[in-house]
């Protein structure tokens, strides 16, 4: 009890301090025809994490021009968070990792530093004994690919998903975002996953380029991107009504008036830690706000609870409360 008033403190704190102080993608494509597959007997999972937006041009936008898909049609199917928060180190690969694992750790940033504890992919493919094919992790920055592997002796280089990460794999640099999204589809309909993993890396590419038009844009695009993937998870029958499906990110970034404002990100400002979650699902009640406290973390506590997945990794709480 005492913890948990300490934390929705330090919450209120943040809040007040803020409030006093603190390449564009191409078109996009949506013509594919879904193959169907008779597996249907484990549950499946699609997360996506779209990098680096802040809270002001996202959900705590009351027009939501920027995400009028996750704010209207999205929204009547599952729950949406308003005070949800990255409460480690406000970095992509550290991010990824927290949402990952389930466990706050400052990683290095480069890609370089595998995490200590499996996350979601592992999992997945250890409890459900998928082949390699069926767990994929697909970003558009390539450093993430240390996300599918971790250096815990019973887990480092087992239960390893497939991976389409960045140009051509980890070292190979970043790549457009309209990339990811069609490479994601086609795994969608190539080889019907269990779990996947998405990486988008705007609105953060432009926003550290300081390019507030293709940082809006690319904001816009995400929202687009997850919309179009949940409607080809819902035309396709080995997915529709067993899907738990997540978008989410990994940091926000500084508010105007903190550093240089919407380029940087990486302390401890609000703009840095609140991000946005959205969860739906079978399991999943709709058209729910969520106006509790949560943490990164939580999403990967929630997950295991979900399908069944070795949870003693993971440092957060199961958010009971979307849960039909």
């Amino acid at each position: 009890m005492k913890s948990q008033i300490k934390f929705i403190v330090f919450i209120l704190l943040l809040e007040t301090c803020s409030f006093f102080s603190c390449k564009k993608d191409g078109e996009i494509i949506n013509n594919y025809t879904s193959v169907t597959s008779s597996d249907t007997s484990v549950p499946k999972f699609v997360i996506i994490v779209v990098d680096g937006p802040r809270w002001e041009e996202t959900g705590g936008n009351t027009m939501h021009q920027y995400q009028p898909f996750l704010y209207d049609s999205l929204k009547q199917e599952g729950c949406l968070f308003s005070k949800f928060y990255n409460f480690g180190a406000t970095f992509t690969v550290p991010g990824h990792v927290a949402i990952s694992t389930g466990a706050y750790e400052n990683v290095a940033n480069n890609g370089l530093q595998l995490p200590s504890n499996p996350g979601f992919l592992q999992l997945f493919t250890k409890k459900y004994n998928l082949s390699a094919n069926k767990a994929w992790l697909v970003t558009s920055k390539d450093k993430l690919e240390v996300i599918k592997n971790c250096t815990d002796s019973n887990w480092n280089n087992n239960f390893i998903c497939s991976s389409d990460c960045g140009v051509n794999g980890l070292g190979t640099g970043y790549r457009d975002d309209s990339t990811t999204f069609q490479r994601a589809m086609n795994v969608l309909n190539i080889h019907h996953p269990t779990v996947l993993f998405i990486q988008l890396r705007e609105p953060d590419f432009s926003g550290h380029a300081n390019n507030w038009p293709a940082y809006l844009e690319g904001i816009k695009a995400g929202d687009r991107y997850a919309w179009l993937i949940w409607k080809q998870l819902q035309n396709d029958d080995f997915y529709k009504g067993k899907t738990t499906f997540i978008v989410t990110n990994d940091h926000g970034r500084h508010p105007d008036g903190t550093l240089d404002g919407f380029v940087s990100h990486g302390d401890g400002c609000l703009g840095c830690r609140h991000i946005n979650l959205f969860v739906a699902g079978p399991s999943i009640k709709k058209n729910l706000t969520i106006n509790s406290i949560y943490e990164q973390i939580d999403i990967h506590k929630t997950m295991c609870k979900l399908f069944s997945l070795d949870s003693s990794f993971a440092q957060g709480r199961y958010i009971q409360e979307i849960i039909k």
